[in-house]
């Protein structure tokens, strides 16, 4: 009995230890260490963009630089993955105690940058190539694109035929030499640097994709930013007309308002939402609110303002299925419980300066979810070269991606972005809903999209425009006040040009007096 008692017990902690490894693996956590954010060198921007690319890939993140790594803390059972991540490459990853750790770490490694430790370069075959004061162009592996970097003091490079090979660097010089960009071999990857824009994002994204071995591809989601119901709205009116002709498919990115939704103005805007939305299948993402240092300590005012706007948004038929915020906020416990739990859907944007981030609770842990799409500038791939032959490139990025533009404020701005989407490399005329998953819920409603098909509370809502468009009153300027008032204003007009006109006049006068009284003098010291 005794024997059967210690064989069920070792059965049971080997089921659970190896749940727990297929549970980590399945989910994919990473660990990302990193040396410093080089905010001297604008290299902060690498790391958020690292941080978002890897959640729009579906991994949760764990983030911590090489002098507060514990530890312990990496290990078989928690972790899918490492990464060491050379941000500066004066500085360099130098915590002994980490290193230690990665060595017996069984795991996936990729390692972005210089300065690559011994135990890394272990688990590669090839010959590994510092080379000084060169410049590269970047080709991609299938030619899809191409791009001339910047000017490299230092770089690092593998020689190597096995594995994949990701990128071709080809140095500008009269015998021009062609070395591997990145490089995956079994578990582990190596990528030379790092950047969040231009053929060297692109390219680690897609080495990074292969890495985490996922296989799924995307067109990217054409996405408009910064729309508000404050802005000129027979711009945005024409615009939207406007746009049917270039895209069937978008999404705008706007904030809302938790009061005064009775205003002409607010009405106005939700018509035009509403109109994209039926007219033009654009999918709604509300954007999150402005903080700052006065307001981080509002305890879940935050989440009742989410639940608000949505609510007021869905009263006009107006039903934004995902949420987009700053790429600090997947990092904040707070941000993220009062919300980004609300959607299942995130567009996950850039961060702004470091002046305008304010943490609430930082934790440096990323939350998942079901679609989470990384927010890419159109001036990002500005630098690129795009190699087809065809109007559009068939080139698809490995991961969801908002690729977004600034809604127009005025309609010069308007033209110039129509005449950018006219001239696009990339084909913003395919649907995107049916790869995605999109819902937000809140305490009263669930929004989401099935099957291509608009759900609130679980029912097809099957007409949009139920609300009619507000019709602008026209302003009459009839009435003997307003003829009173047209009389004044005239008046005050007239005696203010007069006056004017007098002091002018006596300013021309006085000038020549005073010249002829000068001139009168100087003579009779002469004399």
């Amino acid at each position: 009995m005794k024997k059967r008692t210690i064989i069920l017990i070792f059965s049971l902690f080997f089921v659970l230890v190896f749940s727990q490894k297929a549970f980590a693996a399945e989910e994919k956590k990473l660990l990302l260490v990193y040396d410093s954010l080089n905010i001297a060198g604008e290299k902060q921007a690498d790391i958020d963009s690292l941080q978002r690319l890897l959640t729009s890939m579906g991994a949760e993140v764990v983030t911590t630089t090489d002098n507060t790594y514990v530890a312990g803390e990496l290990n078989d059972n928690q972790f899918y993955g490492v990464i060491s991540f050379v941000n500066w490459d004066e500085k360099g990853l130098q915590s002994n105690v980490f290193e230690d750790d990665r060595k017996q770490f069984t795991g996936k490694k990729l390692h972005i940058g210089l300065d690559i430790a011994e135990d890394e370069k272990s688990g590669f075959e090839g010959t590994w190539r510092a080379l000084s004061h060169r410049q590269f162009t970047l080709i991609h592996e299938e030619k899809k694109y191409q791009e001339l970097l910047d000017y490299q003091d230092q770089s690092l490079v593998l020689e190597t035929n096995i594995g994949t090979r990701f990128g071709v660097l080809t140095s500008q010089e009269l015998d021009e030499k062609e070395y591997p960009f990145g490089v995956i071999q079994g578990k582990n990857g190596f990528l030379p640097m790092y950047s969040h824009s231009g053929a060297v994002f692109l390219q680690a994204s897609e080495l990074i994709h292969r890495w985490l071995e996922e296989t799924e591809t995307y067109q990217p989601m054409l996405t408009f930013n910064q729309m508000n119901p404050l802005i000129d709205m027979e711009t945005a009116e024409w615009f939207e007309e406007e746009l049917a002709d270039l895209a069937d498919y978008y999404a705008v990115s706007t904030t809302s308002v938790n009061q005064n939704s009775e205003v002409l103005s607010f009405k106005r805007f939700t018509d035009l939402l509403r109109k994209m939305q039926t007219q033009q299948s654009a999918a709604v993402f509300l954007s999150v609110p402005a903080v700052n240092a006065a307001n981080t300590s509002d305890n879940r005012i935050l989440g009742q303002l989410m639940n608000q706007q949505v609510s007021l948004l869905v009263g006009q038929n107006v039903f934004p299925i995902g949420v987009s915020a700053p790429g600090y906020w997947n990092q904040d416990a707070d941000y993220q419980a009062d919300a980004l739990a609300i959607a299942n859907s995130v567009i996950l944007e850039e961060n702004p300066h470091d002046e305008a981030i304010f943490y609430r609770v930082q934790t440096n842990q990323s939350k998942i979810y079901d679609t989470a799409f990384y927010s890419l500038a159109d001036s990002e791939l500005d630098g690129i070269e795009w190699l087809t032959n065809s109007q559009y490139t068939d080139y698809k990025f490995s991961m969801p991606v908002s690729y977004g533009y600034t809604f127009p404020r005025t309609k010069k701005e308007g033209q110039q972005l129509l005449d950018k989407l006219n001239a696009s490399f990339l084909n913003f005329t395919h649907p995107f809903d049916t790869q995605y998953t999109y819902s937000i819920e809140t305490q009263t409603q669930l929004i989401e999209i099935r099957n291509g098909q608009l759900l609130l509370n679980r029912v097809p809502v099957e007409e949009l425009t139920t609300i009619k468009d507000t019709e602008i009153p026209s302003v009459s300027t009839d009435g003997l006040f307003s003829t009173f008032y047209n009389l004044t204003n005239n008046l005050l007009i007239s005696i203010i040009v007069i006056t004017i006109v007098i002091l002018i006049i006596l300013f021309i006068r006085g000038r020549r007096n005073y010249r002829a009284k000068f001139i009168r003098s100087e003579r009779g010291k002469k004399k």
